[in-house]
């Protein structure tokens, strides 16, 4: 399976809209899934932080592809490189947590509920994905990738 197949597999569908992706404690990427499919970049380079706004249209590929080249262009790609080695960690909301290793990446996911007697029931799923993964903006990309797709399902 690559590794968009297994991501779509544990990520929960409509789920999450905003997710900020962190190298060293620092801010790199922020995403935004809009309702119209638009999806706003944040991306920080460590010298500007510049916005792009990309629209996702069904094809998970293409959609990789241009957010490969937004990290290209913005010079947020070659930053990434550079940390080789560390641990990429994304948050979003409601409770989503995760880490992009070397070989590895790992999802940790939250649901509440009510239960039948009107009791707050909390679920917790915790999944590592093994595979070749490099802390890349390819790796980044089909990450966020996958978020769009389980979003607008």
């Amino acid at each position: 399976m690559s590794l968009i197949e297994e991501l779509i597999r544990v990520i929960h569908a409509r789920k999450y809209n905003i997710i900020t992706f962190l190298v060293n404690d620092v801010p790199v990427v922020t995403v935004n899934f809009l309702k119209d499919r638009k999806v706003i970049l944040l991306v920080n380079n460590m010298k500007e932080i510049r916005n792009y706004e990309l629209t996702y249209n069904e094809d998970i590929d293409k959609f990789a592809d241009e957010v490969i080249n937004v990290f290209v262009y913005s010079g947020v790609d070659t930053m990434i490189r550079k940390f080789k080695g560390s641990i990429m960690k994304f948050y979003g909301e409601p409770y989503l947590e995760g880490e992009i290793r070397e070989n590895k990446l790992i999802i940790s996911q939250e649901e509440a509920d009510l239960d039948e007697e009107g009791e707050e029931v909390v679920r917790s799923d915790r999944h590592e994905i093994t595979a070749v993964i490099g802390l890349t903006g390819v790796t980044l990309a089909k990450t966020i990738g996958a978020f769009a797709l389980q979003f607008y399902t």
